[in-house]
């Protein structure tokens, strides 16, 4: 293990010796465990949030409506699991749009435009000659481009966080330490159960 290896995998001259190299590792691969525990959080909130929520839908008008924007015709369970799919999501999404107006759960421009600017900073570590202004600019033309897609994703991606941590402050939560072996089995359970 050379500097020209640290270069490759963290980017120019971010460590220059084996210790500072691990350690950058072992935060790397902790900072993506702590996605994943993330990630299940939300699954199981989401999920805890659509069983608890009381709202009556038209599901023969909506089951209907799907059937019709389907591009082939779908199978009774085919449009069971679809049904189920789309009930699932139009639920959480009724639930989070009355959270963020009695909540002020908002996505200002603002913080669309510094989140945009913190991840393409992150991006590219080795592009150390950047200032802060140049990175904003680069920010706000990227976020410009794809018909505001990017834009979109940034923003919904900002307002599933607060989402989760409104409902982390403010839902009881049973925890359990688990292994990463045993969380890494659940994920992969979890993968395997039909939504």
């Amino acid at each position: 293990l050379d500097q020209g290896f640290f270069d490759t995998v963290l980017g120019k001259d971010e460590v220059d010796n084996l210790a500072d190299f691990k350690k950058r590792v072992e935060e790397q691969v902790l900072a993506r465990e702590q996605q994943y525990v993330k990630h299940y959080l939300y699954k199981q909130l989401r999920e805890a949030v659509v069983e608890k929520v009381k709202i009556e839908l038209p599901d023969a008008f909506l089951q209907q409506w799907l059937s019709t924007k389907a591009k082939e015709p779908l199978t009774e369970a085919q449009q069971q699991k679809q049904y189920a799919d789309y009930r699932q999501g139009l639920l959480w999404s009724l639930f989070t749009a009355q959270l963020t107006r009695e909540e002020g759960l908002e996505v200002a421009d603002e913080e669309v435009q510094q989140h945009a600017q913190q991840l393409l900073a992150g991006a590219n570590p080795g592009e150390k000659n950047w200032t802060p202004e140049e990175i904003a600019l680069q920010a706000r033309a990227i976020l410009a481009k794809d018909n505001n897609k990017l834009y979109r994703e940034v923003e919904e991606q900002l307002h599933t966080e607060k989402v989760l941590g409104w409902l982390q402050k403010n839902v009881k939560i049973k925890q359990e330490k688990l292994s990463v072996e045993a969380f890494h089995d659940l994920l992969e359970q979890q993968r395997a159960v039909p939504a």
